[in-house]
């Protein structure tokens, strides 16, 4: 036969089906061809088997060439390539003074030809050449695998080949950030021209969380870094340390999770203390730990000074052994959140308060919200050391929480002095029966308080008011709550001005909600101006004092038929 083309090689696109791919190179028989398939994203090979069933293929052979049909189907993510290999053989045995075939000598002509083919396609599409245009007499031979090993290829000023060691020398240019790369002292530096946080792994300090007191090298992690994330990554052992652990500005603690991340504190003082000089961008996290006090400290969390602090996904006990306060905000703390933790204590869940040398507000819109609040005395407690001076929060947002005391408290579960429009909304207030104090009280330097869209649930009848309004108390404004089970009074407004309780859902005969069984009253105090005003439904008597100068009712009874029995209106006289 003859051998028209050069053509050595095909392929064939998966799509999802039997491959069936044509081939024009001639071949002889099985063995001729190497048939592989490739998938395209990472180059891994599959070489597939003649006549076998996965992973092989069937072929058709002849001068003009022939067809090549996977077993499989065959993915669009893959191809099949078709390359001939002629065997490097010779089979021709011809004899001195025998008969001269001529289809025998073509034959194996032909073998030499596909041969010569084969090599040609592999020197120019696969392998390195030199120019034919190069001049003559370069060496084209590698160095010996001695003079060559764990070096690389490269060419001498001639161009010869050879193997260096050496780093290329010459210049390039730099921009003025890749400069200072280029010349930075160390890792640390990088990150600091990139404004990349540092991480520290705790571990690396020398804490293994084996029970032992580990103060010293938990405080060496913290302060190892000036700005970055300190991760506690050790599970389920506990970090214990006697000494109050200092959290330097700008530097996170980051744990894996509330119950993996466990913190023990076995001395009395403050557990954790982010406290700073003057208010400063803290901006840093405390996050995914459980803090537990051992003993009676006097702090589990204690901040001041601190600014854009998040504490989130914390469980922290300072209960179980009568400690103080869970976490204790002491002045100049502004931005600071607290969301999604668990706070026990055995006196104040959070305690807030300002300071003398605090101009105007001590702590600015602060954020509580989605924790669950167990206090032995409050929930939340917000205390101003410079009362008619100074507020001790500006725009304080009480969100979303579940407050409920330890035991029947005999103080308010939230207790707000000095607070300059807080809003208190949409928490679940569940009090222990036989509750001696309000759910909410303000008693005193508070400026548009707003409480709306709580659900706020009556100890008893021996309670006080639900919410008690005192002190120099303006502009607050009570609306759209839900109050539920048994108290004599909802709210005593003891003094302030322009206060108002509106739009409220009291009791009810629907199944979520607890019936009042007695008597409701709202007291208030002469000569303030007030509004009462209820758009929701009573079904229970109710009993109003009241000695004021404007009184302003828009009520609605469930049944204004007997209007003379439920809702008895008692003006001081009669």
């Amino acid at each position: 036969m003859t051998i028209s083309n050069q053509t050595n090689r095909t392929s064939g696109v998966g799509a999802g089906a039997v491959l069936a791919i044509p081939y024009v190179f001639p071949t002889l028989a099985s063995g001729d061809l190497v048939v592989t398939k490739r998938l395209t994203s990472t180059g891994a090979k599959t070489v597939l088997v003649e006549d076998a069933g996965s992973d092989g293929y069937t072929a058709t052979y002849g001068a003009g060439g022939g067809i090549v049909t996977t077993s499989d189907s065959i993915a669009s993510t893959s191809t099949v390539h078709v390359v001939r290999n002629t065997p490097r053989t010779q089979n021709l045995d011809l004899e001195q003074g025998g008969a001269f075939n001529a289809d025998n000598v073509e034959a194996a002509l032909d073998k030499l030809t596909k041969i010569v083919i084969q090599n040609k396609d592999i020197i120019d599409n696969k392998a390195l050449t030199f120019p034919s245009t190069d001049a003559a007499g370069l060496t084209n031979e590698l160095p010996n695998s001695v003079d060559r090993a764990s070096k690389g290829l490269s060419f001498d000023s001639a161009g010869n080949a050879t193997a260096s060691s050496a780093v290329p020398t010459g210049s390039v240019s730099f921009s003025t950030i890749g400069t200072n790369i280029a010349e930075a002292a160390d890792a640390a530096a990088v990150k600091t021209l990139l404004s990349i946080d540092a991480v520290v792994d705790v571990r690396d300090s020398g804490v293994v969380g084996d029970g032992s007191d580990e103060s010293t090298n938990i405080q060496t992690a913290l302060d190892s870094i000036t700005q970055g994330t300190v991760l506690f990554p050790i599970p389920p052992t506990s970090y214990t340390f006697a000494t109050t652990l200092d959290k330097p500005q700008g530097v996170s603690m980051i744990g894996i999770g509330q119950r993996k991340s466990q913190f023990n504190y076995t001395g009395t003082g403050k557990a954790i203390s982010c406290s700073y000089a003057a208010a400063v961008l803290d901006e840093s996290f405390i996050s995914n730990i459980e803090l537990i006090c051992d003993a009676a400290a006097s702090d589990g969390i204690y901040v001041k000074g601190a600014q854009y602090l998040i504490i989130e996904n914390v469980f922290l006990n300072n209960h179980t052994n009568s400690g103080v306060d869970g976490i204790h905000v002491d002045g100049t703390s502004h931005y600071m959140q607290i969301r999604d933790s668990r706070i026990f204590a055995g006196t104040n869940a959070i305690r807030i308060e300002d300071q003398s040398a605090d101009s105007h507000v001590s702590n600015n819109a602060m954020i509580v919200r989605a924790n669950y609040l167990l206090g032995g005395a409050t929930c939340l407690k917000v205390v101003n050391n410079t009362a008619g001076t100074n507020y001790a929060t500006h725009s304080l947002r009480i969100e979303s929480n579940m407050l409920g005391p330890t035991v029947a408290q005999s103080v308010a579960m939230i207790e707000l002095q000095g607070a300059e429009e807080a809003v208190i909304s949409n928490n679940h207030f569940e009090p222990k029966t036989g509750q001696t104090a309000p759910q909410i009280s303000l008693i005193g330097d508070c400026f548009g308080t707003i409480i709306i869209g709580n659900r706020i649930q009556a100890p008893g009848s021996s309670s006080p008011a639900v919410i008690q309004v005192g002190g120099t108390t303006d502009y607050t404004d009570i609306s759209h709550n839900v109050f539920t089970g048994n108290t004599d009074t909802l709210v005593a407004f003891q003094s302030g001005t322009n206060n108002a309780f509106t739009d409220n859902l009291v009791g009810g005969t629907t199944a979520h909600l607890d019936s009042w069984d007695r008597p409701k009253t709202i007291t208030v105090t002469a000569g303030k101006d007030y509004t009462l005003r209820h758009k929701g439904w009573v079904d229970r008597e109710w009993n109003i004092s009241h000695d004021f100068s404007r009184f302003y009712d828009d009520f609605h009874i469930s049944d204004s038929s007997t209007l003379d029995t439920r809702w008895d209106i008692d003006d001081g006289a009669t």
